[in-house]
């Protein structure tokens, strides 16, 4: 039982918001892009992320994709966005997506987009 809020939110930080095994990529690029490589036997799952239209001539579009050895799979859908403009995943600990197995977590895009991404590497059997 709860001491207090303050008490749980703080063994809640402790125990779900650090050490927990998040990584952090950088998110730049237009066209194609890998946001995060491979990992063998892992799967990428996204915990947050900030991309920002850098582009202002025509209302860009980001796709964000699992890339296994063939085609890539859509993850969102596209998403439009304005110039300057960011589309943001707040934190959410069960993730908000997550590529197949071993496969690289990449962007397309019609614009220029920055940012970064929260992710975290579940093992598979």
């Amino acid at each position: 039982m709860a001491i207090s809020t303050a008490t749980s939110l703080a063994d809640l930080g402790n125990s779900v918001f650090s050490g927990g095994g998040q990584k952090f990529a950088v998110v730049n690029g237009s066209g194609t892009t890998t946001i995060v490589a491979a990992v063998t036997g892992s799967k990428i799952r996204i915990l947050a992320g900030i991309f920002t239209s850098t582009d202002g001539s025509t209302p860009p579009v980001l796709n964000i994709q699992t890339k296994p050895s063939g085609t890539a799979v859509s993850l969102t859908g596209e998403m439009s966005a304005q110039n300057n403009v960011a589309i943001v995943l707040p934190f959410n600990p069960a993730g908000w997506m997550e590529t197949g197995a071993a496969e690289i977590l990449q962007m397309t895009t019609t614009g220029t987009f920055t940012g970064c991404v929260v992710y975290e590497e579940v093992a598979t059997a």
